[in-house]
């Protein structure tokens, strides 16, 4: 009992914390712990309903703390971007954003022919001509190509459903902007839709925006000394991401509405996914069995399909397409 008391002196002895200089209104996590622990203390221990209780009203109190805090940095950061920002928007800030420190590790990768690379240009080289292999036909893609007749203006609308899903935190490209920039449209909505607009009408892709930061993810359990042991991601400029997915759109709604895709491609298609894969196949296998029917399957898994395709056979298939 003498302990008891002892600790009941020492806790309401224990000064108060000051509150929070950018949430005034809110207390300190050590008085909202406080009625909680004192409920045990005052010869209530023996009802664990109302200590039940205590400990779910903080709990309450808590979340609600935690969610204040994380809305006042917000809005001080916000405000401190803005005052810098007000008299120059291109300043010295936006200068220092692109050369921001960037941490390097030690890459070793093995060639074709056995050797080992030993500086990080040499590694990087060889890791970028692996996954990205570069061929004379690239040099005759034009930038810019001729807009169609019955071409159809890009809306505010479709321009703000794009913008809005840009995550905010997504990382910057090249230009050292995150994607939180691009909800600078709307200041001026009615410009920046008409910017993309002329851009859709002259068929003109600016090259600036097609430059990609790239970063390499090591895949789990590899050894990392071979280029197909990295995954790489290319990162685009915010409005370059913004004009390649207002493309996207497009290829895919001329491509889906002329049924113009094989049936069977379920990959990067809406509302299907490698799922509906598995379910044709077991309906094919269950189909062959009714039947008594032997079945056979075979698997193909082509390495960097995608960053392999021939650009000259793509650019014609899409010309096909757009006069089908």
């Amino acid at each position: 009992m003498e302990r008891l008391n002892k600790r009941k002196r020492s806790v309401l002895s224990t000064p108060r914390s000051k509150r929070n200089q950018n949430t005034g209104e809110l207390l300190s996590k050590s008085d909202i712990h406080r009625p909680w622990n004192l409920c045990g203390l005052s010869g209530q221990e023996n009802e664990p309903t109302l200590r039940a209780t205590k400990l779910a009203a903080f709990k309450r109190s808590q979340a609600e703390y935690k969610k204040l805090i994380i809305k006042t940095k917000t809005t001080k950061f916000k405000s401190y971007i803005d005052s810098i920002t007000t008299s120059s928007f291109f300043g010295k800030n936006f200068k220092i954003l692109p050369h921001k420190k960037t941490r390097s590790s030690s890459l070793n990768c093995i060639l074709k022919d056995g050797s080992t690379t030993f500086t990080l240009q040499d590694t990087c080289s060889e890791i970028f001509s692996f996954h990205f292999p570069c061929s004379a036909f690239v040099e005759s893609i034009p930038s810019s190509i001729s807009s169609p007749q019955d071409f159809v203006p890009v809306t505010q609308l479709k321009l703000e459903a794009v913008i809005e899903g840009i995550k905010p935190k997504k990382a910057s490209g090249i230009d050292g902007l995150p994607g939180e920039i691009v909800k600078i449209f709307y200041a001026n909505p009615v410009w920046f839709t008409s910017l993309f607009n002329f851009l859709f009408s002259s068929g003109h892709f600016p090259h600036i925006w097609k430059w990609a930061r790239i970063v390499l993810i090591p895949k789990e359990g590899r050894a990392l000394n071979h280029p197909q042991d990295f995954r790489p991601i290319c990162i685009l400029p915010c409005w370059g991401e913004v004009l390649d997915k207002v493309i996207t759109e497009r290829l895919a709604y001329h491509l889906e509405n002329g049924k113009l895709l094989n049936d069977f491609q379920y990959g990067f298609r809406k509302q299907k996914s490698t799922i509906n894969a598995l379910h044709h196949i077991k309906d094919f296998v269950l189909s062959a069995r009714n039947r008594k029917h032997v079945t056979c399957l075979v698997s193909i898994d082509m390495a960097n399909a995608f960053n392999s395709v021939d650009w000259t056979l793509l650019k014609k298939k899409i010309l096909t397409l757009s006069n089908s």
